[in-house]
Order: structure tokens, then sequence, then C-alpha cells
């Protein structure tokens, strides 16, 4: 791992830093639920800023990633498309999941219901005499 990298998921490992850039960010729940996808969408883009030179300690990606995600900045705006996308593709995948399972219900059902009209005869009863 390259080690303007290191020093990134070591800025993300510090749990009161995370919390704070959180509530700072004003994405709320979004913001937690979504690190791994708002770390990674970070990293990219230092690469593709060409800034991994930059980065030269974990309070250098602390304040890189600060600046990042604060309301207004251009990088904000795009990262929060992505994030709508991405709750996008994921409730069509849920939808999905959820139509397919109703359709095996359906399918269940109906072969229930077609299958009822076997008559199976019961099995003899047996008795059991104590002596």
């Amino acid at each position: 791992m390259l080690r303007w990298e290191c020093y990134i998921n070591e800025a993300f490992k510090v749990q009161s830093w995370v919390e704070i850039v959180g509530m700072m960010s004003g994405l709320k729940g979004d913001f937690l639920n979504n690190l791994p996808f708002i770390r990674s969408m970070f990293k990219k883009h230092v690469v593709v800023q060409g800034s991994t030179e930059r980065i030269t300690s974990v309070s250098e990606a602390q304040a890189y990633f600060a600046n990042y995600i604060r309301p207004g900045k251009p990088t904000r705006l795009f990262l929060e498309e992505k994030l709508k996308e991405r709750s996008r593709m994921q409730n069509r995948i849920d939808i999905a999941l959820a139509l397919r399972n109703v359709q095996s219900a359906d399918r269940r059902t109906f072969v229930l219901r077609s299958s009822s009209s076997c008559r199976c005869t019961p099995a003899p009863q047996r008795t059991c005499h104590l002596g």
C-alpha cells in the first residue's frame, strides 16, 4: 500500500475525528452509512487530482478530507451526486429482490394450490394393546 493511502486509512481509524467530520459534513446518516464508499471516492479524488505527494501525514490526510467534504465545495456536490446514484441503484436492487421474492412466493402458492387436488389416503391407524 502506498504511503499516502496509509495516512488516509490511519486518519479514518480515529473515530472521534470521523464523527466530527461527519457532523460538520451535514450528510447526517448518509455519512456513516456510506463511509467506506466515501473514503474510496476520496482516494480516487486524490489520485485524479495528482495530490498523492501532498498527503505526507495523517493530519494532512484529515485536513484534505475535511476540505473535500465541506458543504458547498464542488467535490462535495460531486460526492452528493454519487451518493444519490448509489442510493437509486440500491433502491432498484431492493425492489428487484422484493419482486423476485413475491414472484417466488406466488409460484409456491400456485404449486401448493395445484397440488392440493391430490387426495392421499390416510395411513391406517395402529392400535397399541397394553397387556
